[in-house]
């Protein structure tokens, strides 16, 4: 295996992004998200204690907010 395909195993199909991010998408505090992610309204992908991660589309999807296209 090259760097190149080692490369193409290790992308997610999808990006992930913080808090911070899905707050401002959907004008809400970096808290509330926290909350819904504890709550299992919103899925998340925690690595260690501290990075937890989400998917904006997949959030959007859990909230069931429509898209623009």
């Amino acid at each position: 295996m090259n760097a190149k395909t080692a490369k193409k195993q290790l992308e997610l199909p999808f990006n992930l992004v913080g808090a911070k991010t899905i707050a401002e998408a959907l004008s809400v505090s970096i808290r509330q998200v926290g909350y819904w992610a504890a709550e299992g309204k919103i899925p998340s992908y925690r690595f260690g204690r501290r990075c937890v991660r989400y998917s904006l589309p997949a959030v959007l999807e859990a909230l069931e907010v429509p898209s623009n296209d």
